[in-house]
């Protein structure tokens, strides 16, 4: 019995030798640390809830919690209203000058800001314009585009397009060119928040003016998704000349009688509201966006009069007769489809009635 007891007791742990590490500061540690990614998970502004990015990215930048619709780059907003290879850039390569020197105190200047925003924006949508970029130029789009004009487009036309499956590099606040939404040809201009707050200078009134010349040349109904922060002040009076300048140019597409659609997206403010964001046949803008011409702190201590909390939403200004509809960003291309069909539907009719061929205008549409 005592040496059953005995054995028992060798089995005890016994006192570690003076040999091993006393301390766990003195234990040998790893020497490579774990990596943990820091963009796993993104708080959504308005309801404030942890959202997984992938889940975000997924939903078109929608929180899937309270519905709050984030903000798209461009390359983002044509993988989501164009149909796939059907995307067609036009004047890529038009960058800004400098025409006033312009110099912030303190800071650099607006030619150095302007390679900085560039070289930001292709760091920040490099997935993206992979993936554009990769995409095959539909053949029924080549019809489209050549159809009015034998085997070759003319040059002046043809030398301003990309080449097929060439990635949109954004230079500038705003891309426009060729696709078919929902299987409808178009003219498409889209604006980026993300780059200079998508304010408007010299290139994104010119391309905006550009697209509306080339919705007259092809007889085809344009689209413009807008986004900014107004005239862009690095460019003094150059910026908010263009105003005048969309203005004209989109008084032609009128007297063509083609169709123009805006999408306003958050946020569309100041000289952009005030000129072709507001002057489309009909007004399309996404929940929740900022829209207006200034900010409600400076009406308030113009007017003295205190807002409405909502007095820049979307939805105040459907509400109020600004805008015809507010539509979720997942409905959003079939929603430009089906007005696109009702206005080219009416043309048909016009013209049937008018003793006009209808398939000459539709092939015209």
């Amino acid at each position: 019995m005592k040496g059953w007891f005995r054995r028992h007791a060798l089995r005890r742990p016994s006192e570690p030798p003076e040999t091993q590490p006393a301390d766990a500061d003195d234990l040998p540690r790893a020497t490579t640390e774990p990596v943990v990614q820091d963009d796993l998970w993104e708080r959504c502004p308005q309801c404030r809830e942890i959202v997984y990015a992938r889940e975000l990215h997924g939903n078109l930048q929608v929180c899937p919690k309270c519905g709050h619709h984030g903000r798209l780059t461009a390359p983002e907003r044509l993988a989501q209203l164009t149909d796939p290879g059907t995307w067609r850039e036009f004047d890529a390569d038009l960058t800004a000058a400098d025409p006033i020197g312009f110099v912030r105190p303190g800071r650099e200047s607006y030619a150095a800001k302007l390679d900085e925003e560039i070289a930001a924006h292709r760091q920040r949508t490099a997935g993206f314009l992979q993936e554009v970029g990769e995409q095959e130029v539909s053949p029924t789009l080549k019809i489209t585009l050549y159809r009015q004009h034998g085997a070759e487009l003319p040059p002046e036309i043809d030398g301003r397009m990309t080449k097929p499956g060439a990635a949109p590099l954004l230079r500038e606040a705003a891309v426009y060119g060729t696709a078919t939404i929902d299987s409808i040809p178009v003219v498409l201009a889209v604006m980026d928040p993300y780059f200079f707050a998508a304010t408007m200078g010299a290139v994104v009134g010119e391309k905006i003016a550009r697209a509306a010349e080339l919705a007259c040349y092809f007889r085809q109904p344009l689209v413009v998704v807008a986004a900014s922060g107004g005239a862009r002040q690095d460019e003094g009076i150059f910026a908010l000349l263009q105003m005048a300048k969309t203005t004209a140019a989109l008084t032609q597409l009128a007297e063509a009688r083609l169709p123009y659609l805006a999408v306003l997206t958050d946020p569309t403010l100041a000289g952009v509201t005030a000129s072709f964001a507001s002057q489309a046949d009909c007004i399309i803008a996404e929940p929740g966006a900022v829209i207006g011409f200034a900010g409600p702190r400076l009406i308030e201590q113009i007017m003295h009069e205190k807002l409405p909390a909502d007095a820049d939403t979307a939805e105040f200004q459907r509400t109020h007769g600004m805008v015809d509809m507010v539509v979720p960003r997942g409905a959003l291309k079939a929603r430009l489809g089906r007005v696109l069909r009702l206005y080219l539907d009416a043309r048909a009719a016009a013209a049937a009635t008018a003793g006009t061929d209808t398939t000459t205008i539709l092939a015209n549409s």
